[in-house]
């Protein structure tokens, strides 16, 4: 049986994955956890919509993951699929690391 190791890096990206993807309401305890993004999917995708779930992600990362630094934010939606892309580059000035997670909402 394999050990699984982790990281702080791999912790905190897991992590940012996990709370980006949570809706709001769906922790117990906590129940303003999560960026609700996934309501974004079928709204008309204008540059408005954009930049609500930039703010939304901003916002969030800053009051629950103070360690982290987002570097870059693109949003891109695709119509066709009812979906939308979000690509989030940041770094961990703590542990001089730099990543970058990728998320296709659907």
């Amino acid at each position: 049986m394999g050990t699984l190791f982790s990281t702080p890096l791999t912790r905190i990206k897991s992590n940012l994955i996990n709370f980006m993807l949570t809706n709001n309401g769906e922790r117990v305890f906590n129940p303003n956890f999560g960026l609700d993004l996934r309501s974004y999917v079928f709204e008309n995708n204008t540059d408005l919509t954009s930049d609500e779930i930039e703010f939304k992600i901003q916002e969030g990362i800053a009051d629950y993951f103070p360690q982290v630094s987002i570097e870059n934010l693109t949003i891109t939606p695709n119509e066709d699929a009812n979906q939308i892309n979000i690509t989030v580059t940041y770094s961990i000035p703590q542990l001089g690391v730099d990543d970058s997670i990728t998320i296709a909402l659907t």
